[in-house]
């Protein structure tokens, strides 16, 4: 989008190449003149560099990579496998001619934006990878807040979920911004990997009988996906989407549906659910506010979700499937992170420092009880809420806990004086 320096309304440049599967436009560069604007486009596991005929609005595709920027007029500078490169550019032609690496080790957020600038000195700073990344550790937490620990390695993990039996782990790993499903059985120490794309795939959701896996998926035609957790098998298109994420949460309890949030934006999620076979993303809710971690009770009566339509995040419940014939605040001080007990009788949440428990009745109507923090916890998780899963005993709870530092973590940013002149003798310019 664009707006005026002086304030008012954005304008749209570029919308969606839906047929080509683009999924994001972003890291603009104007070029010299104003006439054209440079920018990435994000085709499920593919990054192009692409330019923007701001007068005519045609875009054109001219090569593989992200977050390119244009040095001096006729240099192209870009990221690719993790290194930057450069390569001649003509400004006319809006063509790229061989590129060369420069910096090979740069870190990077989904393989999509890349951690470097460059100024108008000539100097260019960037952030060296930062190893494997933050590790993740796996504990237990029991009712008093005694932690025991799984038993699975420390690693970059950025998601958890718990199988239906306790005995295995469904976890979204991040290697070099490549995200992963991988299933862990941590009585038997065994971790083997269910996908295998180069690109983001997280999220994961056990199905009620434990066979199947759920995940989100940026694979050609991004959406949602499911495979046998044995890792045989096809994988199983549930979704597809031509822009919004879809983002799988929980299935139903009676396995029929699954349940998801549709990302807009981080300020703008709908929840819906999905029925296989058929594909359609049916809306439940909606709204110019966050929406999102809907969970349906285990008497498949009750759904509870957060939202952030006051301002901040709270838990609500409403009746599930006639999502719109009540609704219940269920937390005080804000929430995130709603999860049913094994008999639907208590609710938790994380409300920021703790965790806490809400009884609730059992009775024809829903009736949320007085909360009352179980345990101080902090866990591995964002804005949106951490990651954790309640044990079918219902007395202890799964967490992803901050793990320590990862060996040989460089957190320092490195800068290079006088780099465009080292670019005009590498890659002189036409």
């Amino acid at each position: 989008q664009r707006v005026p320096a002086s304030g008012g309304t954005p304008e749209a440049l570029t919308s969606l190449d839906t047929s080509r599967g683009d999924t994001l436009h972003l890291l603009p560069q104007a070029l010299p003149g104003g006439r054209n604007v440079l920018f990435t486009v994000v085709t499920g596991a593919t990054r192009h560099v692409a330019v923007l005929d701001v007068s005519t609005g045609v875009v054109q595709i001219i090569g593989e990579g992200s977050h390119a920027r244009a040095i001096g007029g006729n240099i192209l500078v870009f990221a690719r496998d993790g290194a930057l490169w450069a390569t001649r550019f003509d400004p006319v032609r809006l063509t790229m001619g061989g590129a060369v690496p420069l910096e090979e080790r740069l870190a990077h957020t989904d393989n999509t934006v890349f951690h470097y600038a460059t100024a108008a000195s000539g100097a260019l700073v960037y952030l060296p990878p930062q190893s494997e990344g933050s590790r993740q550790r796996l504990v237990w937490i029991d009712r008093s807040g005694h932690e025991t620990p799984v038993g699975v390695e420390s690693r970059p993990y950025v998601r958890v979920a718990l199988s239906p039996d306790n005995e295995r782990l469904a976890l979204a790993l991040d290697e070099g911004g490549n995200q992963d499903i991988w299933i862990a059985n941590p009585s038997r120490s065994t971790m083997s990997r269910l996908t295998f794309e180069p690109t983001i795939e997280t999220m994961p959701a056990w199905s009620p009988d434990g066979q199947y896996v759920a995940f989100r998926s940026e694979r050609e035609g991004p959406g949602v996906f499911r495979r046998h957790a044995s890792g045989t098998g096809t994988v199983e298109r549930l979704t597809t989407t031509d822009g919004p994420i879809h983002s799988p949460y929980s299935w139903t309890p009676d396995g029929k549906s699954l349940l998801l949030a549709v990302f807009r934006s981080f300020r703008n999620q709908a929840i819906a659910r999905v029925t296989p076979p058929d594909t359609n993303v049916e809306i439940l809710l909606d709204g110019d506010f966050a929406q999102l971690d809907p969970h349906v009770s285990p008497d498949g009566r009750w759904m509870a979700y957060q939202s952030d339509e006051t301002g901040r995040f709270e838990i609500y419940v409403r009746p599930y499937p006639d999502v719109d014939s009540g609704r219940w605040l269920v937390s005080t001080t804000g929430g995130t992170s709603p999860r049913w007990g094994p008999d639907g009788r208590e609710l938790f949440y994380y409300d920021g420092e703790s965790l806490v428990r809400v009884p609730v009745s059992a009775a024809a109507t829903f009736v949320p009880g007085r909360p009352a923090p179980m345990f101080t916890v902090k866990p591995f998780g964002g804005r949106l809420g951490p990651d954790y899963e309640g044990a079918s005993d219902g007395q202890r709870f799964l967490f992803l806990l901050p793990g320590p530092p990862a060996p040989e973590t460089s957190t320092g940013l490195i800068v290079v004086q006088n780099w465009h002149d080292e670019l005009k003798r590498i890659i002189p310019a036409r």
